[in-house]
């Protein structure tokens, strides 16, 4: 819901949840606040001190919200006028020393969020996210410039927001994704989590079709296109961004940006829905599926070819470099070929630091790799060159 079709608000002093050092006698200040900013009225805003903003910032008080389930949050006056777009008043209250992505730890009205765990939180930048203002993004971003961790973590902040939310705001509405997230609803039965999405604020700028946001939400705080970030997909659904603006048949300018981020889980033309679906196969719209499949096509090709010159290299006998990481200590660099068995790596492991067979555990890409009992070589792993394992063991009882 956006700022222009909020419902009328009214509220009581008894709404509020006190979180300063603020007394009785501040709870005009606090009320004129509010008021102050529900009407942005900026005037009324400059006629604070900064201390007594920094202090009455500090208090939320229950607001209309379909983000949460029931539909009331608590919202400082700060995160306020950031979910509202007011960038003048948020530009004095950060000239006043409020946090820049102030953040508490969520418990909407009558319902706390997976028991409010400091990972799960909608911070200031997640509602300025919402209001779909560039202007108090790059407010917002500007503040933190010169942190990189402290950009980094904004741009890149998660929230979870209510499913009947994400299918209202970010899944396209009257499309067949509603039905998977209409089976994890939340009933009689089921657990409070799972009627929770995590979102992330490229949610809102592709829901919102809005690719300037976009471009500043993954703008290092250098002015350029930082490639790294921490999205993970829709729960409910499994979508990655790049499925959601397939979804919504987004431009080919906004799909170009998401290609060329790319996505934690590997290419994200690559990577599927919990259906199993490609991204392009997700879009209906011609001009889009044009531009994604082909290079989806390609991209499996070219992966294909480089599989079967790796096997063909394996299984020529040649000699290749590999490397043992264990959870402590230096990492062992080990020439073998693709006829090496597991069993002699954890042999060579035991010789090496005394660690028997029986108790050691060797993982490939998160997957456990026996070194005794059945005994297979490394081609039939897909363990090729500069391949990198994990080693743990037990201890003995």
């Amino acid at each position: 819901m956006t700022a222009a079709n909020l419902p009328p608000i009214t509220w009581h002093i008894g709404d509020y949840e006190i979180e300063s050092l603020c007394s009785a006698k501040d709870k005009y200040s606090i009320e004129r606040l509010f008021s102050a900013v529900e009407s942005h009225d900026v005037t009324v805003v400059k006629t604070f001190t900064n201390e007594q903003l920094r202090n009455l910032c500090r208090i939320r008080r229950l607001f209309h919200s379909e983000w949460s389930a029931p539909a009331e949050e608590k919202q400082t006056a700060y995160q306020r006028a950031c979910f509202l777009g007011y960038t003048d008043i948020v530009q004095c209250m950060l000239e006043a020393g409020i946090r820049v992505d102030q953040e508490f730890t969520p418990v909407f009205h009558g319902v706390s969020a997976s028991g409010g765990t400091r990972d799960i939180q909608r911070s200031a930048f997640m509602f300025a996210c919402h209001s779909g203002s560039v202007t108090t993004i790059r407010a917002l971003l500007q503040a933190v410039s010169s942190d990189y961790a402290e950009h980094y973590k904004c741009r890149n902040r998660i929230a979870t927001c209510s499913s009947s939310f994400a299918k209202q705001y970010l899944i396209p509405q009257g499309s067949w994704v509603e039905e998977s997230l209409n089976k994890c609803s939340l009933d009689q039965s089921s657990s409070i989590a799972n009627s929770f999405e995590l979102v992330f604020p490229i949610h809102f700028a592709i829901a919102q079709d809005n690719l300037e946001m976009a471009r500043q939400i993954v703008t290092s705080s250098n002015n350029e296109l930082d490639t790294h970030n921490s999205w993970k997909p829709v729960q409910h659904g499994g979508f990655t961004p790049l499925h959601i603006a397939c979804l919504f048949n987004r431009s080919v300018a906004m799909v170009e940006l998401l290609l060329s981020l790319g996505e934690g889980g590997g290419n994200p033309l690559l990577q599927t829905s919990n259906e199993g679906m490609f991204a392009d196969q997700m879009a209906s719209d011609r001009t889009l599926i044009k531009y994604l499949r082909p290079k989806r096509f390609c991209l499996t090709a070219a992966m294909e070819r480089e599989r079967l010159n790796d096997l063909e290299e394996m299984q020529s006998g040649k000699p290749y470099e590999i490397f043992i990481r264990p959870l402590s200590g230096q990492t062992l660099t080990l020439t073998v070929t693709g006829h090496t068995t597991t069993a002699e790596l954890g042999a060579y492991f035991q010789n090496e630091c005394g660690i028997p067979l029986e108790r050691q555990k060797l993982l490939f890409k998160g997957q456990p790799i026996p070194t005794c009992g059945e005994i297979l070589p490394l081609v039939h792993y897909s363990i090729k060159k500069d391949s990198v394992l994990g080693i743990i063991w037990r201890n003995p009882k």
